[in-house]
Formats: structure tokens, C-alpha cells, sequence
């Protein structure tokens, strides 16, 4: 009775073995993308971020931007290209407005 036992209990010892080791291989998929630096206006529902260039991302982890809806941000994340999603490590709000200094102009004459 206990030869019947063995291999059933090394085949469940194997599973296991081999569920552990997909579930941390999966898990260091994000450590091993090399994160990047992108600036677009995240969707008003938080879900995309458009990119300047035109390129939507779909945002992987949506909590990370709330509060930034509808605003133009800066996020340092990693890509999925085969998925078109992100997963945003940091976000940074960026100004609306730019400006240009012409040293020529009035305001800086004398």
C-alpha cells in the first residue's frame, strides 16, 4: 500500500515545485523591464494614457494615476509593446504651460 503512495505523493510534491516557480517567474516579469520615461494626458476615466507622440497605453494599474485624470503627467513605467499596456511606477504632474525666453524682448531691456 505505501508503493502506491510514493509516486502519487511525488507527483503532487512535483506540481508544486513547478506551480512555485511559474507563479515567481511571473512575478519578476515587471524587475526585469527596463523602465522608461513617457509624458501624455491620462484619460478622464484613468483607464489610458495618451503619449505625445499619439500612442495610448492602457494603464495596468489605474490607482496609481488617480487624482491625475484628465491632466497632462509625466510617468516612469514599464511597457508591455505585445499588450500596449503600462505599469506606472512613479507619476510627476506637468505644467500646462510653456514658456520661452527671448533675452531680445522689452522686459529684458534697460
Amino acid at each position: 500500500m505505501k508503493e502506491k503512495r510514493i509516486p502519487g505523493f511525488l507527483s503532487v510534491l512535483l506540481a508544486t515545485v513547478l506551480l512555485m516557480a511559474g507563479v515567481a517567474g511571473a512575478q519578476s516579469a515587471h524587475a526585469k523591464l527596463k523602465p522608461v520615461t513617457l509624458t501624455g494626458r491620462v484619460s478622464q476615466d484613468g483607464q489610458m494614457l495618451m503619449a505625445d507622440k499619439g500612442t495610448s497605453w492602457i494603464l495596468s494599474n489605474t490607482q496609481a494615476v488617480k487624482g491625475h485624470e484628465g491632466r497632462l503627467v509625466t510617468v516612469k513605467c514599464t511597457l508591455e509593446p505585445a499588450q500596449n499596456r503600462v505599469h506606472v511606477l512613479s507619476v510627476k504632474g506637468s505644467s500646462e504651460a510653456r514658456f520661452a525666453v527671448n533675452l531680445g524682448d522689452s522686459a529684458f531691456r534697460r
